[in-house]
């Protein structure tokens, strides 16, 4: 169900009493989408992750039922995980709802994804200390780390092996890719598109070739698209 020409302050009243999780832009209410068990897991995973790494007293790690709101763009929404450095400013006072996250964090879903890689990017760059947003794929291992280059630049790099470690610079951790991955039922490989593969292939150290929308290891000089993806 969707439900338009709302109030910001109509929606959190009636948000507070709701049994689902909505998310709110600029006098539109969305449901959000279900979570699933690789969902949750890949949520803990990184939480705790994040939790046992950073200094005691400076940070908060919040879990996907922590509401964050986005003032730019009247937005009100429920990220997978955040961290926020202490003390946590709240949204006109609203104890239920953050404005100051430094990282945020998305498992993405099939319905949602194009979304969180868009629109929902453009959002959180308007939150003035937010420097690291992470889409991490549930059925299979790529997590894209986006983060403040500058005021007006973003710049993302893909990771695609458990054995990778990602450098988390706003906060001065590193994770591991494995780490996010532990006890998660993984499907087939991922299916490219030709500008991921290309992407893809010139972060990696060995050749690689593109059949069937995917990528394997290439001993040769060149490469063939041979199959488009769809």
């Amino acid at each position: 169900m969707v439900r338009t020409d709302c109030t910001a302050e109509t929606y959190l009243n009636w948000e507070r009493e709701a049994l689902d999780r909505h998310e709110y832009l600029n006098g539109i209410i969305r449901p959000m989408p279900g979570g699933t068990p690789t969902y949750n897991q890949i949520l803990l995973n990184l939480a705790i992750s994040l939790k046992l790494k950073l200094p005691k007293g400076i940070y908060q790690v919040f879990v996907a039922d922590q509401g964050l709101a986005i003032p730019t763009y009247n937005e009100f929404t429920y990220p997978g995980v955040m961290v926020a450095r202490k003390p946590i400013q709240m949204y006109q006072d609203i104890k239920d709802t953050i404005v100051n996250p430094i990282l945020v964090a998305e498992v993405l879903f099939p319905s949602t994804a194009d979304y969180d890689r868009s629109d929902k990017f453009q959002f959180y760059q308007s939150i003035p200390t937010l420097k690291e947003y992470l889409l991490i794929e549930q059925g299979f291992i790529r997590v894209e780390r986006c983060c403040q280059h500058d005021a007006d630049q973003w710049l993302s790099k893909t990771f695609a092996d458990r054995e990778q470690k990602m450098n988390i610079d706003s906060l001065d951790i590193t994770l591991g890719i494995e780490e996010i991955y532990t006890d998660v039922e993984l499907e087939d490989e991922p299916r490219l598109t030709v500008t991921e593969y290309f992407n893809l292939d010139n972060n990696s150290i060995e050749w690689h070739e593109y059949i069937n929308c995917k990528s394997q290891i290439f001993s040769g000089k060149s490469v063939y698209v041979t199959e488009k993806c769809t």
